[in-house]
């Protein structure tokens, strides 16, 4: 067991970047947190169309404005100059005025592009509030990948045909030869130190990460409610999170009694396990009935062959790749407890076992907000059984800076690094939890 305080400066960047040569970035914000999203507009510097993205306010109604330099005045209002020109040309989103009147970014067509994916695809649910939540109640009502979430594969094919256009497709050879490369150890690690920005954005090209995290904020997360349970110490809820991109997964819940802002975790188990495995074997009710909330998830596609090595070639072959789906589910669960009046969003920790890991390693190189980790276990990104089967982690592009990935040392956030299985130690993650999130 041990644990790592990291410095300030290897905070990741979270607002990622969109790969582009030149741009210029201009943020404009409101004076204070409101039900529409902030509009961040990058107007890339060539002559292309010019692109619109969006970005939630902040992490919460905490955050503090954004303060400008004087000697970035002359620059903002060269930046101004030249978004009045783009308008006045009718050249910004999409040459029909830049957003339709439920003020979201028009950004691909001439149509009033008001869904969810920003794609004018006809889902077309607005955002109700900042983090772009809406919670239902349905309660008993089914899980289709209830006690086979380890084979639950549709919703991975969907994300295919829905996500499509962010992928770069490689032929079954190209890949193949990737595969054989590293399984003969012809792929040289990476030699040398990234900053942590430079490591975030190697990451997050690898991975194909930047559209499933830029767009989180405005993909409707709908947050079913089908069950509730009084327990000793805590109120156990059940949850079916849909978001339209990453399909439906379940969450197990635990809420400690008492009125709150309470501290919460992200917890996500291994192989072959579920949100109960984590609630009652990694000490989720523990954790719980000492006043740490829980919120477990089941990972589809987590338990070996056939499934999970078939979907992780599938996504590699259509230009995804597994990790950067599981942390965008992670991330929806984040999102849910931030939009939680009972859950304090200044003290959200991360947690995980075996190869639950494997994507939450990353996830804490490219996205900040949570304030604390606790992993068991740490991953190449290039595993391979002896019958050629991928592990769902398995990336080519990520394979030669796992090194970098796994050394907690430079993470922007205190990591408590654990014996697999994390047995016995509960008070010591309690105890761990409790100084970086109290």
């Amino acid at each position: 067991m041990s644990t790592s305080e990291s410095p300030a400066q290897n905070t990741p960047v979270f607002l990622l970047k969109p790969r582009t040569v030149l741009t210029l970035r201009i943020v404009a914000l409101t004076s204070s947190p409101r039900a529409d999203p902030v509009r961040t507009t990058l107007f890339r510097l060539t002559p292309v169309p010019v692109k619109c993205y969006y970005f939630p306010y902040a992490a919460s109604a905490r955050a503090k404005p954004v303060q400008i330099n004087k000697g970035d005045r002359f620059v903002h209002r060269i930046a101004l100059l030249a978004i009045l020109l783009l308008l006045t040309a009718g050249l910004a989103c999409g040459g029909g005025g830049g957003s339709n009147e439920n003020g979201r970014v028009d950004d691909d067509d001439d149509t009033a592009d008001d869904d969810t994916g920003g794609d004018d695809d006809n889902d077309s649910e607005t955002c109700p509030n900042i983090y772009c939540v809406q919670e239902e109640t349905d309660l008993d009502a089914p899980w289709e990948c209830e006690g086979n979430a380890g084979d639950c594969y549709e919703d991975f094919y969907d994300f295919l045909d829905l996500a499509g256009a962010y992928g770069d497709a490689i032929p079954e050879a190209e890949l193949d030869a990737q595969i054989d490369a590293i399984r003969n150890d012809e792929v040289p690690l990476f030699e040398g130190a990234l900053t942590a920005a430079e490591l975030s954005d190697t990451l997050v090209t690898g991975l194909n990460f930047a559209f499933l995290h830029d767009g989180l904020y405005q993909r409707l997360l709908t947050v079913t409610k089908i069950a509730e349970y009084d327990e000793n110490g805590y109120t156990e809820l059940n949850f079916l999170f849909d978001d339209p991109l990453t399909g439906t997964t379940l969450g197990v819940f635990l809420l400690p009694d008492g009125p709150g802002p309470h501290p919460a975790i992200v917890a996500v188990h291994g192989h072959e396990g579920d949100a109960r495995d984590f609630i009652e074997n990694f000490g989720g009710v523990y954790y719980a009935q000492h006043g740490i909330a829980v919120l477990a998830l089941t990972m589809r596609v987590l338990s070996g062959v056939p499934w999970e090595p078939t979907i992780a070639r599938e996504l590699l072959l259509g230009g995804f790749t597994l990790p950067a789906y599981r942390m965008a589910e992670n991330l929806n669960a984040y999102r849910y407890l931030q939009y939680r009046e009972d859950i304090d969003n200044d003290s959200i920790g991360l947690m995980s076992h075996s190869g639950g890991n494997c994507s939450n390693n990353l996830l804490i190189r490219v996205a900040s907000g949570f304030q604390a980790y606790v992993s068991d276990f740490t991953c190449t990104y290039g595993d391979i059984d002896g019958g050629g089967n991928l592990a769902s982690s398995f990336v080519p592009t990520i394979f030669p800076y796992h090194e970098l990935v796994n050394d907690f040392e430079t993470a922007a956030l205190p990591v408590f690094v654990g014996p697999y299985g994390y047995e016995g130690l509960e008070e010591d993650i309690l105890a761990f939890f409790t100084e970086h999130l109290l």
